[in-house]
């Protein structure tokens, strides 16, 4: 980093205050741990991801038709549950998490 970029401030942005080291701190630690809890869902997503191929390969036949038994319940079972959509919506609600706490670190005003 060179020392221009060391010592640049930005202007001011329009309706927020200027923010102390330590509301940046702060809102760093918020943006790591949103990070981290995604990285997580991202795991998460992969292990969802592996259930469905696992229940639609158990609803094969050998030959590649598809069969109505034991099988296909889970296929339903799991479509039933939607866990891709819990997932997202899970996403959706840790970055307004995210955006809140650091809105809340910021204050800023309605301007």
């Amino acid at each position: 980093m060179s020392d221009n970029e060391k010592h640049y401030t930005p202007p001011p942005v329009t309706g927020y205050r200027t923010l102390t080291s330590v509301d940046v701190a702060f809102m760093n630690r918020v943006k790591e741990m949103e990070g981290r809890f995604l990285d997580l869902l991202d795991e998460v997503s992969k292990h969802v991801e592996d259930g469905y191929a696992a229940a639609y390969k158990g609803a094969e036949h050998p030959d590649g038709e598809s069969v109505i038994e034991s099988g296909m319940v889970e296929v339903l079972r799991i479509a039933e549950a939607n866990p891709r959509r819990w997932l997202s919506i899970g996403r959706t609600h840790v970055e307004e998490a995210s955006m809140a706490v650091c809105r809340a670190i910021a204050q800023p005003g309605k301007n």
